[in-house]
């Protein structure tokens, strides 16, 4: 089984591979990216997952609406007091689709992705974050947790187990570097300090500890089963 996790970095504007996306066994779409369907020679039009934090699960069930038949959740900073029973409210809510909330999986990662940060500067672009509900989101290190790409591969690998996962527009995660979103433009002023240098080594244990190894392929990143 081939999957590809469509990401938003601006690499993926210069490819045209809107087609080929619409071939893969299962295309996996980030949070609210509704709006990329529009340029389908980009992008493509297939959605069989999205994937975005717990905290807008209502916001993407009512953007996404009847398109995809599965969704994928994932447990960050602002949520990790959340309750199986809460988790199981959300989840019946998204019925008959799939929801998939996996808290223990998320708070492993989240805590290995910790561990990996190294206060490296952050673009001026990128900035501090603190909720509306006074949950601190970042410290010296940047932030608190890693962004909904590497828990989109991180569930892809684990409940997929694809033969090969392609990841297209993951241009913060391939260089350690901040670079600007095709969803805010590359001006936008109150990116989320993420630590991507610390994102980018994760990868590589993220794809190790699930039996697989990444490779670069024309500029584009994917994890392939050993």
């Amino acid at each position: 089984m081939n999957v590809v996790i469509v990401g938003h970095g601006p690499s993926i504007l210069n490819e045209g591979r809107g087609k080929e996306i619409d071939e893969y066994d299962v295309v996996i779409r980030l949070k609210r990216t509704k709006s990329l369907l529009s340029r389908p020679h980009i992008f493509g039009t297939k959605t069989d997952i999205v994937m975005g934090s717990l905290v807008l699960w209502q916001d993407m069930l009512m953007e996404w609406d009847e398109i995809p038949g599965r969704y994928w959740l994932f447990v960050d900073t602002r949520t990790m007091e959340v309750t199986d029973y809460e988790i199981k409210c959300i989840q019946g809510a998204y019925y008959p689709k799939l929801c998939v909330i996996d808290k223990g999986l998320c708070e492993r990662w989240v805590n290995h992705y910790r561990g990996l940060r190294n206060g490296a500067g952050m673009d001026p672009r990128q900035e501090a974050k603190v909720s509306g509900e006074g949950v601190v989101l970042s410290d010296k290190h940047g932030h608190l947790h890693c962004s909904a790409g590497m828990f989109a591969i991180i569930y892809a690998l684990h409940y997929l187990k694809p033969d090969k996962l392609d990841l297209l527009g993951f241009d913060n995660i391939a260089s350690g570097e901040f670079d600007w979103s095709i969803t805010r433009g590359p001006s936008w002023s109150k990116y989320p300090d993420h630590n991507w240098e610390a994102e980018n080594r994760m990868l590589s244990d993220v794809a190790e500890d699930f039996g697989y190894q990444v490779e670069n392929e024309e500029g584009n990143l994917c994890c392939l089963n050993m």
